[in-house]
């Protein structure tokens, strides 16, 4: 999978409606971090309701990270699996509350990445 589709597959995680809407209820004021990891590099530049997401470097893992950083808007994508060229599974935490999901992104006829589905669950 090229930087490009990468890049493209991780913003349409964070323009989902429901992510959005949540966001601003559970973390109202809060830029969006970002763990640095396999998955995201640390010159990754992406956006989340209008604002810059900040690539973090964090030893914590998993559930460890929402310990250690009580209420904070915090993200990881531990999981980016293309199936097919056009076919990706992408699982994310948002870790205050070790909330997860798990997402199918697919490359519609346009070229752009769109969700076909949303599996939500806890860690």
């Amino acid at each position: 999978m090229s930087r490009a589709d990468t890049l493209a597959v991780l913003q349409t995680a964070f323009n989902e409606q429901v992510m959005v809407r949540d966001a601003s209820l559970y973390f109202p004021g809060q830029s969006l971090k970002l763990i640095q990891n396999k998955v995201v590099k640390p010159d990754y530049s992406l956006t989340f309701n209008g604002s810059d997401v900040k690539v973090i470097n964090i030893a914590e893992e998993g559930p460890a990270v929402g310990q250690a950083n009580p209420g904070q808007f915090i993200i990881s994508f531990p999981m980016f699996r293309a199936v097919h060229k056009d076919t990706v599974l992408l699982s994310m935490i948002i870790h205050a509350g070790n909330a997860t999901d798990l997402y199918t992104m697919v490359r519609n006829g346009k070229g752009a990445w769109e969700i076909r589905a949303d599996q939500r669950g806890k860690l």
